[in-house]
């Protein structure tokens, strides 16, 4: 960031954002619950695997999160994606002509939204913040940071 450009807002997807990876934890809990009262047998292995899975799984998740990252600035709003290799997106904020927040039900009940971005460039969303906290504060956040006309 420039010196001039303050960073207002940095923010990562919620894991709750993940619900391919939640429902693998909670399939990987309940198969090994049921491992464990039907084997009498080998019940080490069988814990060492499920803690394999669980510890495959976590770093998946980790890395995901990890690998995307939005900041809000006074002047833009940068999008970075990746661990290994990196893209990058910006929108100025003077360019935007329509934020949008979008929730599905389950997104309001878990409270992670997404923010759609439109600019003077065309018609198409530029950039979508997707599965992060409070959408309608980032929204309103970045609507304070666009120029008075």
């Amino acid at each position: 960031m420039r010196e001039d450009e303050p960073e207002l807002l940095r923010l990562r997807p919620s894991v709750l954002s993940y619900p391919g990876h939640l429902l693998y934890f909670a399939l990987v809990f309940v198969i090994g619950v049921l491992l464990l009262v039907l084997l009498h047998a080998g019940r080490g292995y069988v814990v060492l695997l499920l803690l394999a899975l669980l510890a495959g799984g976590a770093a998946s998740l980790w890395l995901r999160r990890l690998a995307t990252v939005y900041v809000v600035t006074t002047r833009r709003i940068i999008e970075r994606r990746g661990v290994l290799g990196r893209q990058e997106k910006e929108v100025e904020i003077r360019d935007i002509r329509l934020l949008s927040v979008e929730q599905s039900f389950l997104e309001r009940l878990l409270g992670i939204g997404r923010i759609e971005i439109n600019t003077a460039a065309g018609n198409e969303v530029e950039m979508t913040f997707a599965g992060f906290a409070d959408p309608l504060r980032v929204k309103a956040l970045i609507a304070e940071q666009r120029p008075r006309t």
